[in-house]
Parts: structure tokens; C-alpha cells; sequence
């Protein structure tokens, strides 16, 4: 073997041995963004080194090839096997009206804004993060009773998703097991009230209902549904922040910024499996979307939130649309 050709070998294994260790390193260090740096040892060797490279390759072919207009990133849900995120979004479901869902949105002749933002309007609440709970319905619908106390008050207050989670049996909802906002405006409504996070703390996971109706706080008068995109858009852009359902495609959780779109969410326009909270509309780079809030944490998407194509019941975003009238 001449020495040109063992020099050249040798090259190759170096700079092999130099990526492998880079690799390495850039997953460690992905790791210790999201849990002890004691515990990834141990994570190394669960899977997750398989699950990072798997979807660090699907982020470079949507932000390098796929020509969407979106892009991904590897995010906390690599830690994630596929039981615990089926756990976390549960069965799709089907919109059901509540009784006490007696107004529809109607639409007026009232000039609806080109672009809305509520954020700019200081009404919407800080996101929050449902870690392993299949409760987005609990955080939508909350979400949305702040925003209209905010606005009909002057000021801020933070309620009690764990409340719902706890206690809102009797019209549908089933904790950590999913849940639909419309059905939290009805048992709302019944019950006379919501709780603040002061006085009904969140845990994050289901017990034992615990309210006190000394304890309540903002009641819900009724509730609007918006039946179709040109509704959502009437409410979001003349009203206020809109509770919404949807469904979540694989690629969709390693959403980090742009306006997400998938072809594959036209079989689950009727059937949607998570929730969050339409707080304004516009239009980026010539492709129209809604702005949501998710319930994620705000290291996910763009600071916790997401824009996803508007005009097409991309994900079947339109198909359970409400907000609530409060006092």
C-alpha cells in the first residue's frame, strides 16, 4: 500500500471520527435544552439519538427541497415516543354544539380589518405549556375567556384550566383524555363560573374536583359559533380571539415558523384531535393565514404561537369555531 494512499486513508477516518463527534455533540446539546443534563445518558440510549436524526433529516427536506412555506426543526417532541404523543393529542374528535350554544355569527355589511392582531390590543393571555395532558381544549377555551374579560373589563386574569380538567365531566370533556372548548363554555355557564389560578392551581394532570363557589370568577352568558372560515374571520376581526379544534399531522410538531400547510390534513377536516386559539389573520409572502395560539410552551413555533393557511380549512380549523359572551 503506498503512503499517499494510507495518508489519504487516514484523512478519511479523521474527518469521519470529526462528524460523528460533531453529531454527537449537536444532539447532547439539543438534549440539555430540554431536560438535566443528568438524565441524558440515559436518553441516549432509549431511542431518542434514532428519533433526533430521523426528524433533523424531515426538517432539512421541508425547509431545503419540499418548497413549503414553512419551516421545521427538531423541538422537544424527539423526546417523545409515539404512544406518548398520541397520549398527548388522544383521539380525533368530532364537533358536538352545546345546548347552551344559542348564537351563531352572523355575517354584517361591517368592514372587516385586511390583517388583525390581538396580541397588539393587550388582550391575550401569555401562553402556557399542557406538557403531557391531553388538554389544549382546557387552555383554548381559557384562553379565550380571558381575552373577553380583558376586554370587557380593563383588565388581566389568568384562569383555571385545571378546573376544567377536574371538574367538566357532565358535558363531554374527559381531562387529560381531550376535551372540546365549546363543551368548557357549557359547563362554564352551568356551573356558574370559573375559577382564577390563584385560587384553583394547575397540576398539569387530572384529581378530584376541588372548586369552591366562593371561588369563582368570570361566568359565561353564551356562547357564538363560527361556522365557516368567512364567520371565523367576521369574529376574529370584529370581536375577539376564537376558539379553535384541529387536526395534527406528524409534521405539524416540528412546526417553527412560517405558515404551515399539509395536503394530508384534508382527511381529518370533520375529525380534529387538538385545540387552540385563533387571535388574529394576515397574509405572508402572498399565502393568507390565521395566527393561533398554542398551548405548547413558548419555546415551540414562533414564541408558542402558529400560522396555518387560511381558505381552506387547512386541518379542519373551521369546523368547531367559538367564542364566549362572559360576565
Amino acid at each position: 500500500m503506498s503512503l499517499r494512499l494510507i495518508l489519504s486513508l487516514s484523512i478519511l477516518l479523521i474527518l469521519v471520527a470529526a462528524a460523528t463527534t460533531t453529531e454527537e455533540e449537536d444532539i447532547v446539546d439539543f438534549l440539555k435544552r430540554y431536560v438535566d443534563p443528568l438524565e441524558v445518558p440515559k436518553l441516549l440510549e432509549s431511542g431518542v439519538t434514532e428519533r433526533y436524526k430521523n426528524i433533523l433529516q424531515l426538517a432539512r427536506f421541508i425547509n431545503e427541497e419540499s418548497g413549503l412555506p414553512y419551516k421545521a426543526a427538531p423541538n422537544k417532541f424527539v423526546l417523545y415516543t409515539g404512544e406518548e404523543v398520541y397520549a398527548m393529542l388522544r383521539d380525533p374528535q368530532k364537533c358536538s354544539t352545546s345546548t347552551t350554544l344559542t348564537v351563531n355569527q352572523n355575517l354584517t355589511e361591517a368592514a372587516v380589518p385586511e390583517t388583525k392582531d390581538w396580541r397588539e390590543d393587550g388582550i391575550v393571555s401569555p401562553v402556557q405549556d399542557q406538557g403531557r395532558c391531553a388538554s389544549g381544549w382546557a387552555f383554548s377555551a381559557t384562553g379565550a375567556l380571558e381575552a373577553a374579560y380583558h376586554q370587557a373589563f380593563g383588565e388581566g386574569i389568568s384562569l383555571s384550566g385545571q378546573q376544567l380538567l377536574d371538574c367538566d365531566r357532565a358535558f363531554g370533556n374527559a381531562g387529560c383524555k381531550g376535551g372540546l372548548p365549546s363543551q368548557a363554555f357549557a359547563y362554564v355557564k352551568h356551573n356558574g363560573g370559573i375559577a382564577t389560578k390563584d385560587n384553583y392551581a394547575s397540576v398539569a394532570e387530572e384529581r378530584a374536583c376541588k372548586f369552591r363557589p366562593e371561588d369563582l370568577s368570570v361566568n359565561v352568558l353564551d356562547s357564538v359559533t363560527a361556522g365557516s372560515e368567512d364567520e371565523l374571520k367576521h369574529a376574529v376581526g370584529l370581536v375577539r380571539p376564537v376558539t379553535v379544534t384541529f387536526a395534527v399531522p406528524h409534521d405539524f410538531l416540528y412546526y417553527k415558523e412560517g405558515v404551515f400547510t399539509d395536503s394530508s390534513c384534508d382527511l381529518f377536516t370533520n375529525r380534529t384531535g387538538h385545540a387552540g386559539l385563533v387571535v388574529g389573520y394576515g397574509v405572508e409572502n402572498s399565502i393568507p393565514y390565521w395566527l393561533v395560539k398554542n398551548s405548547w410552551g413558548s419555546d415551540w413555533g414562533e414564541n408558542g404561537y402558529f400560522k396555518i393557511e387560511r381558505g381552506k380549512n387547512m386541518c379542519g380549523i373551521e369546523s368547531c369555531a367559538s367564542y364566549p359572551l362572559v360576565a
